[in-house]
Order: C-alpha cells, then structure tokens, then sequence
C-alpha cells in the first residue's frame, strides 16, 4: 500500500483506510485481489512516485496524466512492472531521465509522457515502442534523438 500513502494527495474520503480491492478505492482497479490499473488523471495528485512504486507487480495500467503535480523522477523499480501496458504521465511535473529500466516493459502499448520535464537521452532500448502509441514531445531531451522516437514518438532535443 506504500506506494499510494506515499504521494496521493486528494480529498478522496476512501484513500488511506482498508484494502484498495476490498474498499474499493476510487482510481483503483483490481483483478484478483490485486492492484491492475490506477485511472487517475486530472485528480490533484501531488508529491513524487516513491521507489516503492515496483512494488505495484500486477499494475497494467497507470493513468496519471492530464495535470496533476506529480513531480520527482520516474522511479527505477518501474523496470519491474513487466506486465504494464499502459503508462500516461504527459503533463505532470516529472523531471530527470527515463530510467533505463523501463525497457524491462516489452508489453507497453502506450506510453505518454510528453510536456514534462524529462531530459537526458532516450533510452535506444525502448525502440520496440516505434510500433506502438507513443509521446515524448514537450521535453528537453539531448541532442542527437534516436530516429525511432523522432518519427513515431514526436519528441525532439533542446
């Protein structure tokens, strides 16, 4: 549960008490018994996705986008989340490089991560995303991009 109590920052009255499956906590979706998918965009979230956040093994889906405040880093232990297929933070206050972990998720469909912070490269090993839903744009990734992300993911260095 520490990756919720962590950093959610909402007026939801359900969050904090009980089981996110058997309380039914709003965002949250579970598939036996465990944490599937967080649908929560433009919900005031605030603080910094925890490290603890790999410990969300059975999350498919993260939907965090559409201007919430989360900010910090992409935490690395998100490399063990190997099942995830959908992650949207676009718009959220994330800063720093995308871990080179990431590229543990050969599953993703989608992967939105446009108008943040994110700098540094863009990890070659996430090219298998060229074929996929893809958005780095709004970024201040290093020159030179990959030629992938450039086409398919619409991102571009500053």
């Amino acid at each position: 549960l520490s990756p919720f109590v962590d950093w959610y920052k909402s007026n939801k009255t359900n969050w904090n008490n009980g089981d996110p499956c058997d309380d039914n906590w709003y965002g949250v979706n579970c598939a036996d018994g465990h944490v599937a998918g967080l649908e929560l965009q433009q919900n005031n979230l605030g603080g910094s996705l925890p490290e603890s956040w790999g410990n969300l093994t059975f999350l498919v889906e993260a939907s965090l986008d559409c201007f919430n405040h989360i900010g910090g880093t992409i935490p690395s232990s998100i490399g063990q989340q190997k099942g995830m297929l959908v992650w949207t933070t676009a718009d959220d206050l994330i800063e720093g490089t995308i871990p080179e972990e990431m590229c543990n998720l050969k599953q993703m469909e989608i992967l939105h991560m446009g108008g943040m912070r994110l700098t540094g490269t863009i990890p070659d090993c996430l090219s298998f995303m060229a074929d996929r839903n893809c958005g780095l744009s709004g970024n201040n990734f290093d020159c030179p991009i990959p030629s992938w992300a450039k086409i398919h993911c619409h991102a571009e260095c500053h």
